[in-house]
């Protein structure tokens, strides 16, 4: 168990990728088939991930990095003051949560009250339409919920801090879940709330980098134990999630019917995403450099007329059809490396991102800030949603994080606020 989180980001993306591959040759419902090219476009990028995971790991147990060493190490004990890490958690829960009647504000705003309620999906699809708008018809009140319910990311990483050590505040500690599961709810979208449950749960792998063998080993038995049964609960929420989206979307009135194109869809999403990247590959229009890396700081600068909205791509990619009458628009996270910089940014980025993931995870030995952790966290998600995209492809929802937790944590109370490294920890 030790030996799986000293190198989980190797054992998490390989597996994600070997349940992927297992299931697309399986290929229950008959989709089309990719072409040797694109597999072996998989293969050589997922191989430079795994080479940055390895090379990363060699390079640190050697020379010991802490990729800034003018801080403490923390191999020794380090000591959580709970009691302020739980003020912050109710202070991250309350701007969420006013973050939340906002979203449902400008939902209700944009569609009527009654007919929000009378039809959530319909209106929720027309709001989702509405914010691909970049200047006209752009609407603040929906950006700030955003920005505001993107506090709860912070609230997840507190909670699963709180949930590693203490294993009795369970309930509070779920706080951010709760969060998640109501905008999951008022938006009808399984993605949100995908996340934080992801950013909540790695927070105990992540933590256990620093706790001593005895505790490491609870931490990680509570990892599998919490994050198994919220999983199952994950899956059934989203099948209910989904059968109702089916059965308002497509008048499927017949259980069984919409049970079969539940578990269909539930199969094409970790899967035909490889089929609708050999679709993409086989168009050769020119993409534009950093169109989605930096589309939204583009957003905000064509706002201020500074940039010309037409040189800005839309926010969701072209649909594919995959097979039968399943259509995608997600192409697993080479598409997002292969729009920037073609084949050798596949080869280059992802070995980059693999190594980058991995020296913050394992740096976490040596150096502790809820910043790192949040990072971390952020990229083991990258690495499970790999099948499906690039999850940080979102470059300015990262910077406004980072520089969020980094002033909260460094700027409005100091680090020695929330936790303090022992004495013999100190160099």
């Amino acid at each position: 168990m030790t030996f799986i989180a000293r190198n989980f980001p190797l054992h998490l993306f390989s597996f994600v990728w070997i349940f992927t591959f297992i299931l697309y040759f399986l290929n229950p419902y008959g989709y089309d088939r990719v072409r040797p090219g694109t597999l072996l476009l998989l293969l050589l990028g997922n191989f430079s991930v795994i080479l940055g995971f390895v090379i990363s790991t060699l390079y640190f147990r050697r020379n010991k990095l802490t990729l800034f060493r003018h801080t403490p190490p923390a191999t020794f004990p380090i000591t959580f003051h709970f009691q302020n890490i739980q003020k912050l958690l109710w202070i991250t829960t309350f701007i969420s949560f006013l973050g939340i009647l906002l979203m449902l504000k400008a939902l209700t705003d944009f569609s009527g009250i009654k007919e929000y309620f009378a039809n959530p999906i319909a209106a929720r699809y027309a709001f989702v339409r509405s914010t691909g708008k970049v200047v006209s018809g752009w609407s603040i009140l929906e950006s700030l919920a955003s920005y505001l319910i993107n506090f709860n990311y912070l609230g997840c990483v507190l909670g699963g801090i709180i949930l590693s050590a203490k294993p009795r505040k369970r309930l509070f500690a779920a706080l951010p879940i709760l969060v998640a599961f109501l905008v999951s709810l008022i938006t009808f979208q399984r993605y949100f709330f995908l996340t934080c449950f992801s950013l909540w749960i790695f927070s105990l792998v992540s933590v256990s980098n620093i706790l001593s063998e005895d505790e490491r080993k609870k931490c990680l038995s509570r990892f599998f134990k919490i994050g198994g049964t919220l999983l199952l609960m994950f899956l059934s929420f989203s099948l209910l999630l989904m059968s109702v989206r089916i059965d308002i979307g497509e008048n499927a009135t017949v259980s069984k019917k919409i049970t079969g194109l539940v578990v269909e869809y539930n199969y094409a999403y970790v899967t035909a995403n490889i089929i609708a990247l050999d679709k993409y590959l086989l168009d050769d229009r020119p993409e534009r450099t950093g169109g989605k890396l930096f589309r939204d700081i583009k957003k905000w600068l064509a706002r201020i007329n500074l940039w010309d909205e037409d040189n800005i791509s839309g926010p969701r990619y072209e649909f594919r059809h995959v097979g039968k009458s399943m259509l995608l628009n997600t192409y697993t996270y080479i598409r997002a490396f292969y729009a920037q910089f073609g084949s050798m940014g596949v080869l280059f980025l992802g070995f980059f991102w693999g190594f980058l993931g991995n020296m913050l995870f394992l740096s976490l030995q040596n150096r502790f800030s809820f910043t790192r952790v949040y990072l971390t966290n952020f990229f083991l998600y990258s690495y499970l949603m790999s099948f499906y995209d690039f999850a940080l492809s979102n470059l300015a929802l990262q910077l406004y994080m980072i520089a969020i937790i980094g002033f909260i944590e460094f700027g409005v109370y100091g680090s020695g606020y929330f936790y303090q490294f022992s004495k013999s920890a100190v160099k």
